[in-house]
């Protein structure tokens, strides 16, 4: 295809998710499109940056080549000032170079990128709410985490080899899943061997300025480390919900959508794990909740028809989706509560299945959960995730007043999977603590069953109210 374009010697190119090209140097992709001698040309993405800022000079680099010099360069001049600025213990020096560096990248892109923000679509559309509920894990499933990273905490002290690296990587996807259920990990090896190798890749991509070892990772490490784990559990461990915090919170959570009896309020449950979603299915078959279901097992052809139907209220009263399938430019603003049930490495993941209920369309309130099990190694990437937001925001708007509470680390593998504890009590430096019944109903009637959790809010929602003020005024007709 590429001769062929180039043959037409087209003026203008238009590339749409852009943030595609962050890993395409040198690929065949790359050299094709770099074969296309259009004089201009526009990136269009609504992610420049998903993991770190080499990404966004690659895709910049694109657009208009030289304009950051070489990556080698950017990655010592600018990438790891600014993001050192941010990392928890960076000195007021260090934050001071940080601020420079970043207003001077600004400068250098002035002119080449247009930004539009959530806040401009907030001033258009119904008030969203965004809560993240720090989740305490049940005794059982504590126990299991625990056992399991005193294990990877055993292999990278014991052995520095390849294989133990990639024995940790593969050990943080199977941690990622008890933060979610026990029950995930005492299944067979096999259901979880392709969710193994997805977030082991995710991972290594995200930490590969820690030179982890990128090997094969070893079947035995994981046997090893479920079997340590399901060893860890209680004798008289039953199954089901009780070995997850989280499910407990959506059970009484459904629990309360069912009793308030109101058909027109649907929900949205998301998750990168297949196993999470049958188990909300199982939750709200004994509830006697109606559902549908979207995930990468559905036909294409299919999909249209099964999102008609949720928003016209002619299917389920809560929607299972899968992180993949959410990303797809789907539409369900026929819901108004979405409830993101684990995290993904990857910020933009869960930004693109948050939004399929917040957008043009939805005429209610929009209130967003995400389920973040305390302590684990959830709600680090999920302070990563903060970090990257943070690092969107300097590339597009300079230094944005952040004091370098530490939202960017570099832990190694073993502080990341440490069990920190659970004390709900303690204050998170990344939000302020909300009261759970001002809060939101669902969430209050989880707590008057018992349920162990705090809800943060981390955006106050400022940026939003002020764009809705800024509104012009329509004059009568």
């Amino acid at each position: 295809l590429a001769p062929r374009v180039r043959a037409m010697k087209p003026e203008l190119m238009v590339c749409d998710e852009a943030h595609r090209l962050r890993n395409a140097m040198g690929s065949q992709t790359m050299t094709a499109l770099r074969e296309i001698n259009a004089p201009m040309r526009v990136l269009l993405t609504g992610t420049p940056i998903q993991n770190n800022l080499n990404e966004y000079a690659a895709v910049l680099d694109f657009a208009q080549p030289g304009i950051l010099g070489p990556l080698e360069d950017f990655q010592r001049d600018f990438t790891q000032p600014i993001q050192r600025q941010y990392e928890r213990g960076a000195s007021k020096e260090e934050i001071a170079q940080g601020r420079k560096v970043a207003d001077e990248l600004n400068r250098r892109t002035k002119g080449k990128i247009l930004s539009r923000k959530s806040s401009t679509n907030a001033a258009y559309l119904p008030k969203k709410t965004e809560l993240v509920v720090l989740c305490r894990l049940t005794s059982a499933q504590r126990q299991a985490y625990e056992a399991g990273a005193k294990l990877v905490e055993s292999w990278t002290t014991s052995d520095t080899s390849a294989s133990s690296g990639a024995a940790a990587l593969c050990a943080i996807g199977i941690l990622r899943q008890t933060a979610n259920e026990v029950d995930q990990i005492l299944a067979s090896a096999d259901s979880h061997s392709q969710t193994m190798t997805d977030a082991e890749k995710e991972l290594d991509d995200e930490m590969e300025t820690d030179a982890i070892a990128r090997a094969g990772t070893s079947g035995k490490s994981v046997d090893d480390l479920k079997a340590a784990m399901a060893n860890a559990l209680p004798r008289d461990y039953a199954g089901g919900i009780d070995g997850s915090g989280k499910f407990t919170i959506l059970r009484r959570m459904l629990e309360a959508l069912k009793e308030r009896g109101d058909p027109t309020e649907r929900v949205v449950v998301v998750s990168g794990y297949s196993a999470s979603l049958a188990t909300a299915e199982d939750i709200c078959k004994k509830l006697n909740v109606t559902t549908s279901r979207l995930d990468g097992t559905v036909a294409v052809d299919l999909r249209t028809s099964i999102v008609k139907n949720f928003n016209s209220g002619q299917g389920g009263q809560v929607m299972l989706l899968s992180v993949v399938a959410g990303g797809a430019g789907l539409n369900l603003v026929g819901a108004n509560r979405l409830i993101l049930m684990d995290v993904s490495w990857n910020p933009a993941h869960d930004r693109q299945a948050m939004g399929r209920i917040w957008r043009d369309g939805q005429t209610k309130p929009v209130t967003i959960y995400r389920l973040v099990s305390a302590g684990t190694v959830e709600q680090k990437v999920f302070e990563r995730q903060l970090g990257k937001e943070v690092l969107k925001n300097t590339v597009e708007s300079g230094y944005t007043g952040y004091e370098g509470d530490g939202f960017t680390t570099k832990d190694s593998l073993v502080g990341i999977v440490k069990f920190t504890g659970d004390e709900l009590s303690e204050i998170v430096d990344w939000g302020r603590p909300l009261d759970v019944h001002d809060a939101c109903p669902l969430l209050g009637a989880a707590r008057s069953h018992g349920a162990a959790f705090q809800v943060i809010d981390v955006d106050d929602g400022t940026a939003a109210d002020e764009a809705r003020a800024n509104i012009p005024k329509k004059e009568p007709i």
